[in-house]
């Protein structure tokens, strides 16, 4: 917003592709992507909006709330005080920063009505134990391909990094690379 309460837009590129990154578990891929990246791109655009997503809602509410700490911690305060979350938009699920931008946590089938992102990233979106169920695979595919799909700012632009372990043919990464 300026002066006048006008919303100013920023000029973004396009994007050059989305970005599929398969690494085996055990590789630091959560705390890299789901919770610093974010942190990390809000240090770079307060306004980002990020959507992210795993396969378990808890997982993920676990993946933003460790997010949210390190930026409410003392030391992140000290070095970055310009960048705080808003008291008045605060949950795991869903929090904005000062410089309006935000994070909107969700799962596998969970609902994303109303939210748009710049950047979406989904880690995880099938659990190893039941990616051999053919309807898990697909709740994850439509999921990514019909819902999440729709929830970008300009499909120009927003981003979607999808990070996991390569599970079967046909897993959300087989589909996305097709």
């Amino acid at each position: 917003f300026n002066e006048r309460g006008e919303i100013i837009h920023r000029k973004r590129q396009k994007k050059e592709y989305d970005l599929v990154i398969n690494v085996p578990p055990g590789t630091t891929k959560s705390l890299i992507f789901t919770v610093f990246a974010p942190v990390w791109g809000w240090l770079q655009d307060g306004t980002l909006r990020f959507i992210t997503g795993s396969y378990s809602s808890s997982l993920s509410e676990e993946h933003s709330d460790l997010a949210r700490d390190l930026i409410k911690c003392q030391r992140f305060q000290t070095y970055y005080p310009d960048l705080f979350i808003r008291q008045d938009k605060d949950i795991k699920s869903n929090y904005h920063n000062n410089k309006k931008g935000s994070r909107y946590t969700t799962s596998v089938g969970g609902t994303v009505t109303g939210m748009h992102a710049h950047i979406i990233i989904i880690d995880d979106p099938l659990n190893p134990k039941k990616a051999a169920s053919i309807v898990e695979l697909k709740t994850a595919n439509d999921w990514i391909g019909r819902t999440l799909s729709t929830r970008k700012v300009d499909k120009d632009v927003t981003l979607t990094i999808l990070v996991m372990q390569r599970l079967a043919e046909d897993d959300p990464s087989g589909v996305l690379l097709e």
